[in-house]
């Protein structure tokens, strides 16, 4: 559902799908594909996959209403829309130390590349996402002189470990900056904010108020457009009704990436500073690790 230049306009995939139908003269207007699509499935059954969808608005000129078909979409956000609509949305989480150890495992065509122990790194150092484990295990396939020792060492430093995974089209850099992109100017001033801060802290609106120096709605609206990007992942609600967040530490990583370029060093300061001078800043476990790249 993406092209190299962004989201494909729902037209042209209704173009594609009629074409692939046999349909030789494709109407020009996208109700009139969506129209002739229709009625071509209409007693059909097929299941439709729309991958990497990027939102409802795009989906919504591809869905064949006929009782035969049924379709699955995957993407990033949360498709409220569909949601309103009937539709029914499953959040799907990185994978657990053992099932990416498992995925690693089946990727990997030589046994030799990597015992238990080196497998076990590498997954934790792909933070358990499937992306970075497809990437880490084609590099490995594709080097038989390579374990997943040397790789996990490789990757170890955390300047480079976003360079490490990347292979042919695939890369994690890549995949993080498309919702980069895809936020407002504030979205991503608060997103290189956040990556300053230790894995271990929860962002919520609060916090996010302290490091912008934002008002608290304005604070939990951009957390929550960060969330809708993956660039963010909604924990829980505390007991005083705080939305808390946390970011993965590839999206970290990131985040520093584009703090360092993106974020004036004097703003990334001032931004330190004032969680540090924070009540949740004063306490040790945030304070001793605050830092400013």
């Amino acid at each position: 559902m993406r092209a190299r230049t962004g989201p494909l306009p729902p037209a042209e995939v209704l173009a594609r799908f009629l074409r692939a139908l046999g349909v030789t003269r494709v109407p020009d207007g996208l109700d009139e594909r969506a129209a002739l699509y229709r009625t071509l499935l209409r007693r059909r059954r097929v299941l439709l996959v729309l991958d990497d969808a990027a939102c409802a608005a795009q989906v919504r000129p591809l869905l064949p209403g006929a009782p035969g078909c049924r379709v699955l979409v995957t993407g990033r956000g949360r498709f409220e829309g569909l949601v309103g609509e009937g539709a029914s949305s499953t959040r799907l989480d990185v994978l657990p130390r053992d099932q990416a150890v498992n995925l690693l495992r089946r990727l990997i065509p030589t046994p030799s590349a990597g015992d238990d122990a080196g497998l076990s790194q590498l997954a934790q150092l792909c933070d358990g996402l499937p992306l970075a484990l497809r990437i880490a295990a084609a590099r490995l396939a594709t080097r038989p002189g390579w374990t997943a020792e040397l790789l996990a060492c490789r990757m170890r430093a955390e300047h480079s470990r976003l360079d490490e995974l990347r292979a042919g089209d695939l890369d994690v850099r890549a995949a993080i900056a498309s919702g980069y992109d895809a936020v407002g100017e504030r979205e991503r001033l608060l997103f290189c904010l956040l990556g300053l801060l230790p894995a271990a802290v929860e962002c919520t609106p609060w916090l996010a108020t302290v490091m912008l120096g934002a008002g608290v709605e304005e604070a939990g609206g951009l957390l929550d457009r960060l969330a809708d990007e993956q660039l963010l992942q909604h924990e829980r609600a505390d007991e005083q009704g705080w939305e808390r967040y946390r970011m993965r530490h590839l999206v970290r990583l990131f985040a520093a990436e584009r703090a360092a370029a993106d974020v004036p060093a004097r703003l990334r300061e001032q931004a330190v500073a004032r969680a540090m001078a924070s009540p949740m800043g004063r306490r040790r476990t945030i304070s001793s690790k605050l830092c400013v790249v």
